[in-house]
């Protein structure tokens, strides 16, 4: 671990808190896992990484020394980094898409079961990709200027911006949904009979 960093660990949250001159930053135990198994797998590692107890100081400090070790190996880090388990197809969109500069709308959910979760935020933009040793996916926004990380691995359709199937999940499917009367005479879209949205009658 650096000399001028400090890490704390908050149990309840499955948090590494990281202070740094910079200031502070946060990491998740799974986030820090996944990251071992990806270095792994770039370096050639057939032996698992000595192994200290997840969310402890000392594991973050086996993450930082492997850190470390890939920095001497550029080749081997060079190109977008994925979750494990993102489907290959999945990786070869999202690349092709950023080396291109165009859209994508992206559908997450459930990966074992194929099912939508419907979510509305941060699923259409341009692709782009984070700076630093471990360049992840990012959906930018429209001004380019920033971007959230994307759960690759959480993908379960991806459409073009004309909005034609590129790819989905072999059981991709939406929940059951149901539309009904609501109070103040609003309409309720319920989703597996739990209201997932309200709207004004016209």
């Amino acid at each position: 671990m650096s000399n001028n960093t400090h890490v704390s660990v908050d149990a309840e949250r499955r948090l590494y808190i990281i202070k740094h001159p910079a200031g502070v930053s946060c990491l998740g135990f799974d986030n820090l896992e996944q990251n071992l198994s990806v270095l792994q797998e770039r370096l050639d590692l057939s032996v698992e990484v000595e192994s200290a107890p997840v969310g402890t100081p000392e594991r973050y400090a086996q993450y930082e020394q492997m850190l470390d070790e890939a920095s001497r190996y550029p080749k081997k880090m060079a190109g977008t980094w994925f979750k494990p388990k993102t489907p290959p197809r999945v990786r070869r969109i999202l690349e092709k898409a950023w080396r291109e500069d165009v859209k994508l709308r992206l559908f997450f959910g459930d990966v074992d079961s194929g099912r939508d979760w419907l979510e509305e935020n941060d699923t259409s933009g341009r692709i782009g990709r984070s700076t630093g040793l471990m360049k992840v996916p990012l959906l930018l926004s429209d001004s380019g200027r920033f971007g959230a990380p994307i759960l690759d691995d959480c993908i379960v359709k991806i459409q073009n911006q004309a909005g034609k199937v590129l790819w989905q999940h072999r059981k991709y499917h939406l929940p059951e949904m149901e539309i009904q009367k609501g109070s103040g005479g609003s309409w309720e879209l319920l989703v597996e009979g739990r209201v997932h949205a309200r709207f004004k009658s016209s």
